[in-house]
């Protein structure tokens, strides 16, 4: 799915798996015109709307530790 929007986008999605891809696209229009945002752009990612702090690495590593650990072990 994120291929056909990436293509669409007229970027060549091999010249950016290989870190040579001209994303001059997804910055600028072709007439010159300031960026606009992506309407038909899709995302794999996930919602951020649980985030509720920016904790340094250490704390979330420590956070993601005890939480692991307190899951239950299964038979």
């Amino acid at each position: 799915m994120l291929a056909a929007s990436i293509e669409a986008a007229s970027i060549d999605l091999a010249a950016l798996q290989a870190g040579q891809a001209d994303l001059t696209a997804l910055f600028s229009q072709a007439d010159g015109a300031a960026p606009q945002r992506w309407k038909d752009w899709w995302s794999a990612g996930h919602s951020t709307s649980g985030v509720s702090d920016v904790p340094t690495v250490a704390d979330l590593v420590e956070r993601t530790v005890t939480e692991y650990q307190s899951i239950p072990a299964h038979p």
